[in-house]
């Protein structure tokens, strides 16, 4: 690879992921084994920023105490402080004079992307650890180089936010030294409205750990396909999900309304006056077949009554609802591109040359002058996997009164033994609690979470884990969950709080790397154990959280400490994905 790199030192490891796969999708081999796949990937114009630029920042700035000082907090407060002094440092003269001319023939929206020494490794990713900070690159010459500046500054701050911190200590990684370089790529998209966004985007793993189907097969991969900017592919919303080789058969089946419960609505787009992701109801953007993002109305089936269609022309009728189901763009060829095959392609070719699976990140775009749909390739880098278990069978003569919970759908394989605690956070309960104080359920959630770090315990909440709105789950960060071995999202049949399948999100990576078993719970659905009297009646919460201000929370979170209230024994977990049935029960 011929990099050139700004500053010296090290690309670090995103850099390397995606210039690695580009030689090789851009290479005689792979044009001459797949000349029409090889003519519809593209790659954005990339310019790599290398660890001598932050090295010397540290130094200029005098910041290495600063560094020290964070490197094993994982506190809010002493981070918020930490960013705001950070943010007031300067960089060299001559390194703003190689980004002012370099911005001068860069006339587009920018991502800033992280790329540290540790990250994109084989066993650590570092998923959505640290920041990629989108910017406009709109205005004078001196407001763009302000622009990108800052967007340096935040992305070196995030090696030290509280996840990055928590994600080195449970690695081992703390006495590394951290280093952190840039990857400056050209945003794929276009500008409608005022915004800027591509017209799909999405992430993708060459092996799929959550085979929804007998059809689906692990060794064919798995994608997550979002309208809009690719931040809502990785995070906890809705996207549609599909695996290459049978892009039409769906995790949540063939019915209607579970295709439009699980659809996309809410898309993400860098707000080119504000220089900021915004995030919205797709119909600001789609206001009907023809008043809309171009080429967006073939990502679009239309809902009339109890029936879902793929309209034949862009002339919607107006009493039938849109919804995001991507199906008329996975069915067959469109705009000279057949997504599922792209992807099937890059897949394999990459996890042969990487030598081990890998996962991607890509955005499309359509050359108007060509009426030809473009895959642009963002990321590539090695994909943690769990390790392949053969499924345990059920214990057939489990006592009832022993069972604590069961499952009957969306069930991994996993089994654990010697279950220290339970910690449950009651659905009714949160469902009542002030929304603004949501924010200090997650903080002391976070507290348990440390103090209980080297026991195993399972950790059972409503809806997401993780949510960024606190009326769908609780807002933890993953530093707030990272010790659990088990965690379990409830969805009670009068709530609203529906576990989001997170499969491919980089949540669901977090879990992998960590080994933490993850299940969805459907307390109310026929033939499904739910003993709550059980989690409810053994609460130790005051002997964990023991300052008084926090009692009222008793009622809130329970905590079981299992060998205390049985006499010395522990509970079990076991999970069966091939028959779709689990248990977590006492084992006396």
């Amino acid at each position: 690879m011929n990099i050139d790199i700004i500053g010296g030192g090290e690309i670090g490891g995103k850099s390397k992921g995606f210039f690695k796969a580009k030689d090789i999708l851009c290479s005689d081999e792979f044009k001459k084994k797949y000349p029409n796949e090889a003519g519809l990937l593209r790659y954005p114009a990339s310019f790599c920023i290398g660890t001598g630029v932050y090295k010397n920042f540290i130094e200029r700035n005098k910041f290495n105490k600063l560094l020290e000082s964070q490197k094993a907090s994982v506190e809010d407060y002493s981070y918020e402080k930490f960013k705001k002094r950070l943010m007031q440092g300067t960089f060299s003269r001559e390194f703003v004079d190689e980004i002012t001319v370099l911005l001068a023939r860069l006339p587009y929206p920018l991502a800033v992307r992280s790329s540290s020494v540790l990250e994109d490794r084989p066993g650590t990713s570092f998923a959505g650890k640290y920041d990629t900070v989108f910017v406009s690159n709109r205005g004078e010459i001196d407001d763009r180089l302000a622009q990108v500046l800052t967007a340096i500054k935040e992305v070196y701050a995030s090696t030290y936010n509280p996840s990055a911190v928590e994600y080195r200590l449970k690695h081992y990684l703390v006495v590394k030294e951290e280093e952190m370089a840039i990857l400056l790529q050209e945003a794929v998209g276009r500008e409608f409205d005022g915004y800027f966004f591509p017209l799909m985007a999405g992430v993708g793993f060459s092996k799929n750990d959550y085979c929804w189907s007998k059809e689906i097969v692990k060794e064919e991969g798995l994608v997550r396909l979002v309208f809009g900017l690719g931040t809502r592919a990785v995070g906890r919303g809705y996207a549609r999900l599909f695996s290459p080789k049978k892009p039409l058969i769906r995790p949540e089946g063939n019915s209607v309304r579970e295709i439009n419960k699980f659809s996309q609505a809410t898309m993400d787009a860098l707000n080119l006056e504000f220089n900021e992701i915004h995030s919205f109801h797709f119909s600001k953007v789609v206001r009907n077949g023809i008043d809309c993002y171009p080429r967006s109305e073939r990502l679009f089936s239309l809902l009339d009554g109890a029936h879902l269609y793929n309209p034949v022309t862009n002339m919607w009728q107006e009493d039938h609802k849109p919804i995001l189901t991507f199906d008329p763009v996975l069915m067959k060829s469109w705009c000279g591109l057949h997504l599922p095959t792209v992807i099937d392609i890059v897949f394999k070719v990459l996890e042969e040359k990487f030598g081990y699976p890998v996962d991607i990140e890509f955005a499309i775009r359509i050359d108007d002058d060509k009426n030809e749909a473009h895959f642009y390739l963002l990321q590539a880098r090695p994909l943690s996997q769990r390790e392949i278990l053969a499924p345990k069978p059920i214990p057939p003569n489990i006592l009832q009164d022993d069972k604590l919970f069961t499952a009957e759908k969306s069930v991994p394989t996993g089994m654990i033994e010697k279950i220290d605690f339970i910690v449950y956070v009651d659905s009714f309960a949160y469902d009542k609690w002030p929304i603004n104080d949501r924010y200090q359920v997650a903080r002391i959630i976070g507290r348990i979470n440390h103090l209980l770090e080297g026991k195993r315990f399972i950790l059972m909440g409503p809806g997401r884990w993780g949510s960024q709105k606190v009326e769908l789950g609780i807002p933890t960060r993953y530093s707030e969950i990272s010790n659990c071995s088990m965690l379990v999202e409830i969805a009670r049949s009068t709530e609203d709080y529906v576990p989001e399948v997170s499969f491919g999100t980089h949540f669901f990576q977090d879990l992998i790397e960590d080994h933490i078993v993850y299940m969805p719970l459907y307390p109310d659905e026929p033939n499904v154990v739910f003993n709550e009297k059980f989690l409810k009646a053994n609460n130790c919460f005051e002997d964990l959280i023991t300052d008084k201000h926090y009692s009222l929370y008793k009622d809130l979170i329970y905590v079981v400490d299992i060998p205390k209230v049985t006499n010395g024994h522990y509970a079990r977990a076991i999970l069966n994905g091939e028959i779709e049935k689990a248990v977590v029960y006492l084992n006396r």
